[in-house]
């Protein structure tokens, strides 16, 4: 039976809900952590899931402790410098591509995450004060960064744009802005004194 099908029933099982959660299939396992209407027993089991793709669906629900998402961060980013762990590397790759929705209603409370993937997501909220705005635009993370100035084009100019991302120099702030689709004022790139850098991040608050 296909997966989507077997969630159409399983969830009014329980019994099918917990089979499909120790499929040996890890596609199926991460389908299963990904669901918002699964019990928190099999949330919190599948957060140990050996399988990283599995320990990512469950970082991703927004129903998840903020004590299992730390975890299952830390397990990620370690499986990131190991070798030995390519599941852990995938789940690791999820994450920093992960764009969360249930950030969306209110974003102000997401944009201090210890998690760039969560801090990103609340920055392409369109209702962020300006101030905050701006301290997103100078975050740590070069994909905050980013996530930002694709959501407040308007309020990114050409020095910013030179270090959205890491490395860019101003004189390539036309190409940055092409790449990200920035609306920005024209000018003379050459002419553009280079912006702070991400060495000049600002730090999240506490």
């Amino acid at each position: 039976m296909p997966v989507v099908a077997c969630f159409a029933d399983g969830w009014r099982n329980a019994s099918t809900a917990e089979r499909l959660a120790r499929d040996p299939d890890e596609q199926v396992r991460a389908e299963v952590a990904r669901h918002p209407q699964r019990p928190a027993d099999l949330r919190d089991e599948l957060g140990a899931d050996p399988n990283g793709l599995v320990r990512a669906g469950v970082f991703a629900r927004a129903d998840t402790p903020d004590g299992l998402r730390a975890a299952i961060y830390a397990s990620l980013e370690g499986a990131s410098a190991r070798d030995d762990d390519p599941w852990g590397l995938a789940g690791w790759i999820e994450l920093q591509m992960l764009r969360v929705k249930w950030t969306a209603d209110q974003p102000l409370s997401h944009v201090d995450s210890p998690f760039p993937c969560i801090r990103a997501s609340a920055a392409l909220s369109r209702d962020l004060p300006p101030d905050v705005v701006q301290r997103l635009l100078r975050d740590e993370d070069s994909t905050v960064r980013t996530a930002m100035a694709r959501s407040a084009p308007h309020l990114v100019d050409l020095a910013t744009a030179g270090w959205i991302g890491p490395g860019v120099p101003a004189g390539e702030a036309h190409q940055v802005a092409a790449c990200g689709r920035l609306r920005l004022p024209g000018g003379d790139p050459a002419a553009v004194r280079r912006g702070p850098g991400p060495q000049d991040a600002v730090p999240r608050a506490a």
